[in-house]
């Protein structure tokens, strides 16, 4: 069915009433979580609701996009080998070469981010990937240089990110003349098609102003849960009949786990997080995060996600 309502008249787009639900979500989980621990930030208290309660579980959906795309018993497991196999030498050979490992992994969480969320089809397509394409790293990059850098190097010290600085600041620039071009003829089919054009051609512009105006740590993290991952799990709740809650309940579970983190940021201090652990588990999701574009991607080409 259509994100707008029958009869050509115009309504609330589909990610608009999913945004409400969202936000109605989060605000009472953080009033929920200030209640009980007081002193943890709001905007901390925010990252982590959206990354338990909605980054954690988009990740772990991968096991049910396997299941649903080889079925059980071998294929299931080779799939969930190679799965893991695909992460392997990233994990092995990060310590080794810490920046040529960071840059690929920005690389393809850049290509997967801009190829999950974009919208458009048709001529235009090339153009909205274009200029999604650099937002989330090169725009913070450009214009919160040294926080951007404070968590590059959370995840490992020894990255060295100055022989791409240009590269990455022309990307930047590029993608905000971009975001211009992309929203300025949205706008036009907007105006022209009224109300059979929705508003989702806004996106990269407000992706564009929430990366320039809001500190990295806080922008990736409002993106990644509240908008990324809640379009990834959308997706497979409309492509994918599910059954039996016993399906998908187990990965919904994941989020418990995320409760001895905050018990754990509630006895130490945020900084004390730059530890080998921490570092380590930072290495090991931005590995995980390559098969994950991959399964997305097959996914996308076999029709079982949009």
């Amino acid at each position: 069915m259509s994100d707008r309502s029958l009869g050509g008249r115009f309504n609330i787009h589909r990610w608009t009433k999913v945004a409400v639900s969202t936000a109605a979500f989060v605000i009472g989980s953080v009033l929920s979580l200030s209640f009980f621990l007081p002193e943890l930030d709001f905007r901390l208290s925010l990252l982590l609701i959206g990354l338990i309660f909605i980054g954690m579980p988009h990740g772990a959906m991968d096991i049910f996009l396997l299941f649903k795309s080889f079925g059980q018993g071998k294929k299931l497991f080779v799939a969930l080998a190679a799965y893991v196999l695909v992460a392997a030498p990233i994990v092995l050979l990060w310590p080794i070469f810490p920046t040529a490992c960071f840059v690929f992994f920005v690389t393809y969480s850049l290509f997967h981010f801009a190829d999950s969320d974009i919208q458009t089809t048709g001529p235009g397509r090339l153009m909205e990937m274009a200029t999604r394409l650099p937002l989330p790293f090169c725009l913070p990059y450009i214009f919160h240089q040294s926080e951007t850098l404070k968590l590059v190097h959370w995840i490992q010290p020894n990255i060295d990110l100055t022989p791409f600085d240009f590269l990455i600041s022309a990307a930047g620039t590029l993608s905000l003349a971009l975001v211009a071009i992309h929203t300025g003829t949205g706008l036009v089919r907007f105006i022209s098609r009224f109300p059979n054009e929705d508003m989702s051609f806004l996106e990269p512009m407000v992706l564009a102003v929430l990366f320039v105006f809001i500190s990295p740590l806080y922008s990736l993290a409002i993106y990644f849960c509240f908008i990324h991952s809640i379009k990834h799990l959308v997706n497979i709740a409309t492509r994918i009949e599910i059954t039996s809650l016993k399906y998908i309940l187990p990965f919904w579970l994941i989020p418990l786990i995320g409760l001895p983190l905050i018990s754990y940021l509630k006895l130490q201090n945020i900084a004390q997080l730059e530890s080998g652990l921490f570092q380590y588990s930072l290495v090991v999701l931005s590995a995980l995060a390559l098969p994950h574009s991959i399964l997305v991607r097959y996914g996308k080409s076999t029709g079982l996600l949009a």
